[in-house]
């Protein structure tokens, strides 16, 4: 499976392309939120892992951007923030996402998360 990194937390990109990639998976990273979109309509990932709070744009509006294009409408979205509040959960499902996954997540059960999040996916 094709995975995007939306992250500019350069550490937790690089750890989670390394479980990523250990289980099998291609990934594709942005670290800015204007590369999002572009890099998705060129690369069709089959999952996108977006961070709400990038430089460059906030997350809850590239969802907006992501699920309005006919080029990337198709693509799951899960959403991974440290943001706490309960109404930006609330709004990034009603905007299309898949699923929430906080911030800090624990390396040894990422991708299980994940797994939760989106079973219908060839994890």
């Amino acid at each position: 499976m094709k995975i995007m990194l939306a992250e500019d937390d350069m550490d937790l990109s690089r750890l989670a392309e390394t479980i990523l990639r250990a289980s099998g998976h291609g990934v594709i990273k942005a670290v800015d939120a204007a590369q999002i979109l572009p890099i998705a309509q060129r690369e069709k990932p089959d999952l996108i892992l977006l961070d709400i709070n990038m430089p460059g744009g906030n997350g809850s509006d590239i969802l907006v951007k992501l699920k309005r294009s006919s080029l990337t409408s198709n693509i799951q979205v899960i959403v991974v923030s440290s943001t706490a509040d309960l109404k930006m959960r609330t709004i990034v499902m009603q905007d299309g996402a898949e699923g929430f996954l906080p911030k800090p997540w624990a390396p040894e059960s990422f991708i299980d998360e994940l797994q939760k999040i989106a079973p219908h996916l060839p994890w």
